[in-house]
């Protein structure tokens, strides 16, 4: 019932070309699992970049005039309503 390259059989040029299409199947299945990654690396390192690039956020913004008119660390003196 079952095909004699799976049993041993004697038929060598069958067994070669079997051989050969495996290494073939992983070899373009490896390829394409590197492009992937690749693509995945690229992808980082241009947002890495691109975050470095980019200007202060209108909250970052507001965070720092916010700690400017309120002195150490943007902490307001809560007593009299009144910044420090």
């Amino acid at each position: 019932m079952a095909c004699p390259v799976c049993f041993g059989g004697e038929d060598t040029v069958m067994r070669e070309s079997l051989n050969a299409g495996i290494g073939v199947l992983m070899g373009v299945t490896t390829i394409v699992l590197a492009g992937f990654a690749r693509f995945i690396v690229v992808l980082a390192r241009r947002a890495r970049e691109a975050e470095v690039r980019l200007p202060p956020s209108r909250a970052e913004r507001a965070t720092a005039r916010l700690a400017e008119a309120f002195g150490e660390g943007g902490k307001a003196d809560t007593t009299a309503g009144v910044a420090r």
